[in-house]
């Protein structure tokens, strides 16, 4: 498994994720471990919606802007990936997202591409909640990112970081055990 994780941080690099491939290694080996069936992702690129989708995950991807398919063959969507075209914190975009759930809660809900700690927030808020019991929310940028980082040092709870030596962009990560969710504070 470790290898598979290791080809395809590598490959997401190559395809354009603005990534620390041994941090997002380290990051697809925990993932990888919960055999997702289901991921919602807020705010990344095509090259990570094609990494969530190599996994062999449904993926659902939020982001403001053209997020496409460049990352993917022949630049189209393969049938798992949808993504939303929306600004991640407004109320409609949120719903869609919901929508497109379909009443099933993701094992992972990736937060990424924000700047500003109200920013994080707000979409901690509206997306943490949605995961399932056991799952995990993926906060990246606590380390390369100042209003990431603060939102980062807030929060409380059973939570975890992969930070890597060289060039750090550094994932927070957060182990949803059902009443047991982190807080902001």
């Amino acid at each position: 498994m470790s290898q598979m994780c290791r080809t395809y941080a590598y490959e997401a690099q190559r395809r354009g994720a603005a990534v620390n491939v041994h941090e997002l290694w380290a990051l697809l080996e925990r993932v990888e471990q919960l055999h997702p069936s289901l991921i919602l992702d807020v705010g990344s690129g095509p090259a990570m919606l094609w990494t969530w989708w190599a996994l062999g995950a449904r993926v659902v991807g939020v982001h403001p802007g053209d997020a496409g398919a460049a990352a993917f063959m022949d630049g189209r969507l393969p049938e798992l990936v949808t993504v939303i075209d929306g600004d991640p914190i407004d109320r409609v975009t949120v719903r869609r997202a919901v929508d497109q759930l379909a009443d099933v809660q993701p094992d992972v809900v990736v937060l990424a591409g924000m700047r500003h700690e109200g920013e994080v927030l707000a979409a901690y808020e509206q997306y943490a909640p949605m995961v399932r019991r056991r799952g995990l929310v993926v906060v990246h940028g606590i380390e390369s990112t100042p209003g990431v980082r603060r939102f980062w040092r807030n929060l409380h709870g059973d939570k975890d970081e992969l930070v890597g030596g060289t060039d750090p962009l550094g994932y927070g990560i957060v182990d949803i055990h059902g009443r047991d969710r982190a807080d902001h504070g």
